[in-house]
């Protein structure tokens, strides 16, 4: 079974500190309102990298692999040595960890994770992590979906390979418009 743990390590305050300078006016930060960070989780415009997360994790260790192939993301797996006090073994297959990932890169990977042809075991910790940032921010959390909400097709489509369906889903329609919308 997974468990996830999320929490903002830096939030809409350094977005806004990098969105305004971007514009030349370093120290002016006024906040930014969900309107103007949906604009900008859209775009996936860099400010957004300031919006970092952290997620206390406890999954399957093959789930742990599909984690580390990650790059841009803090990975932070607990000693299974057994000589040390602190160790937190691998009990019944499972592995604790942490992620440290800003918010643009937790789309791109999210976009990866959350298709329904990902491994089942994985697709469960994203959607684990994904209800967590909707706990901390629910504009960030709208825009966490499968490839296709982003693109309108399915990539993984193919002659060989058939879609999963869910682009033709009511569904895939709701979560397609969150993005595209304010």
């Amino acid at each position: 079974m997974n468990t996830v743990t999320g929490y903002i390590i830096s939030g809409r305050k350094e977005v806004a500190r990098a969105m305004y300078s971007t514009m030349g006016r370093f120290g002016e930060a006024a906040p930014v309102n969900d309107n103007t960070l949906c604009l900008l989780l859209r775009a996936k415009h860099s400010p957004i990298e300031e919006y970092r997360f952290g997620f206390d994790c406890y999954a399957p260790e093959r789930v742990h692999t599909h984690v580390v192939r990650h790059e841009e993301i803090g990975k932070y797996v607990s000693s299974s040595r057994p000589d040390l006090t602190y160790c937190k073994e691998i009990v019944d297959g499972h592995r604790a960890f942490s992620l440290t990932i800003n918010a643009k890169r937790l789309i791109e990977i999210m976009q990866l994770r959350l298709c329904n042809r990902a491994w089942h075991e994985t697709k469960a910790l994203f959607v684990a992590m994904k209800n967590e940032v909707m706990r901390l921010d629910p504009v960030v959390a709208k825009f966490l979906a499968p490839t296709c909400c982003w693109y309108d097709f399915c990539p993984e489509h193919s002659d060989k390979r058939p879609s999963c369906g869910y682009t033709s889903s009511g569904q895939f329609v709701v979560d397609r418009a969150a993005i595209m919308t304010n």
